[in-house]
């Protein structure tokens, strides 16, 4: 079977062919065969460079250059443990007496114990900030994701307008042709002929303007695979409207904790929080010290150059209070965001939804349209009457393209929605992964 661009151009050779030799013949022609063109499958969208599947290339993003950085946080934070536990720290001092004389020396340790909860709120730190990290990998990973789904939807939306705008031009030539063969009979309308020729060159930009459209995207592509080389992707369909209602309609349209953007607000969350119970721990801290001491300059028996020492932070003078009102604002802050995330979430997974469930209505209308009241059957009549006029022909011909174009605008509108649905409701990356692009739902490695 033959791609679009390969259609494409035998249509061309054909068309030029039929309007040098037999131009009334190709009208009809061109009309009844590029009406079965426009519902021909794409087997493959481009025969430049190496193709790629779109699940394979889905599951590019877990080689996002961002992912690697990630990565080594991580990693450094599996090699880290958190603060020693019970001491703070711990001192070794020396003191001479005037002199330098060695007999009168003095040695002692002096250990600092950390403050009531501070080890336990300083592991709660610590579990909770390895993972908020590996959270937030999964959400670069997320993001990741998005951004190649979105390249695949730009892709193959701006490669099938690029079909149908062609199309739409060679019916608009051939009403040129017509117009141009009946300049000199009564009912000749120059305006008409203006018109036709307006659209032709508003046509041809937009057809440049597509082509640009699709080079910018593919050199996204390129840079999302690190590559230098031409990529193409294959020829899949695509899940079809039907199967994305049916696979919408399987959701849960709730936000729960698994949704990545609350998950990662709750580590935040949780991350301030500990920090402000290990500021309020560190004030606690009623012994400053503990100290074990040997003087050389005691002499007498051993036992009395040792001694013995313990400071005391009075409770009612603290140092830190500023520092733990700061954390304890800092912890409604985040508490507040996190409230605010989640209710918003949940609003914009209802709005999305009521969104969703209006386009398929939109969909459907379009589609009833074409299929059973529309320009086509209308034209399957018309052919079959004698005294067919070519102008009428074409006029119904340009009618169907349009329609055509109506639904694919629907169609990749519905794709875009639905591919923000997904992302805001969490369930882009929940387990498993699947390509919500495919008509089986196929599982991404990712």
């Amino acid at each position: 079977m033959f791609n679009r661009q390969q259609r494409y151009i035998q249509k061309q050779s054909a068309a030029f062919f039929l309007r040098k030799e037999h131009p009334l013949p190709f009208l009809f022609f061109a009309v009844f065969f590029s009406s079965l063109f426009v519902s021909l499958p794409v087997l493959c969208r481009n025969s430049a460079g190496f193709e790629i599947a779109i699940g394979d290339f889905l599951a590019s993003a877990k080689i996002d250059l961002l992912l690697k950085n990630q990565e080594e946080k991580i990693s450094y934070l599996h090699t880290t443990s958190p603060n020693t536990p019970f001491l703070n720290k711990a001192e070794l001092r020396t003191r001479t007496d005037e002199g330098f004389d060695q007999s009168g020396q003095r040695y002692s340790l002096r250990l600092y114990p950390n403050g009531q909860g501070e080890t336990k709120a300083g592991k709660k730190v610590y579990h909770a900030t390895v993972k908020s990290n590996r959270t937030q990998y999964d959400l670069l990973l997320h993001r990741a994701l998005k951004k190649r789904y979105i390249l695949v939807i730009n892709l193959l939306k701006e490669l099938d307008y690029l079909d149908l705008k062609k199309k739409l031009m060679l019916v608009q030539e051939d009403k040129a042709i017509v117009l141009n063969s009946r300049i000199n009979t009564p009912d000749f309308r120059i305006t008409e002929l203006i018109k036709a020729k307006d659209t032709l060159v508003e046509l041809q930009i937009e057809i440049i303007g597509l082509e640009n459209k699709i080079s910018a995207v593919e050199e996204s592509i390129r840079s999302c695979m690190q590559t230098e080389d031409s990529i193409a992707l294959k020829g899949e369909t695509l899940a079809g409207v039907d199967l994305v209602r049916k696979t919408f309609l399987q959701f849960d349209h709730h936000v729960d904790d698994d949704n990545i953007y609350l998950k990662n607000s709750n580590y935040d969350k949780e991350i301030v929080q500990g920090m402000y119970e290990l500021e309020k721990a560190e004030g606690k801290r009623y012994i400053n010290f503990f100290e074990a001491a040997y003087d050389n300059d005691e002499g007498g028996r051993p036992s009395d150059s040792i001694s013995f020492g313990v400071g005391i932070n009075l409770p009612f003078i603290r140092s830190n209070r500023m520092e733990v009102n700061r954390r304890k604002l800092q912890f409604l802050s985040a508490k507040g965001e996190n409230e605010e995330l989640k209710r918003s979430l949940g609003e914009n997974v209802r709005l999305l939804s009521g969104e969703m469930n209006n386009m398929f209505r939109q969909y459907d209308v379009l589609m009833e349209e074409k299929t059973t009241g529309g320009t086509e059957s209308a034209l399957k009549k018309y052919m079959e009457t004698e005294g067919i006029d070519p102008l009428m022909l074409l006029d119904m011909q340009e009618s169907i393209v349009k329609t055509d174009i109506l639904i694919k605008q629907k169609q990749y509108e519905i794709y875009t929605k639905y591919l923000e649905y997904l992302d805001i409701s969490g369930q882009l990356t929940r387990h498993p992964i699947r390509n919500y692009l495919s008509p089986d739902l196929e599982q991404i490695e990712l």
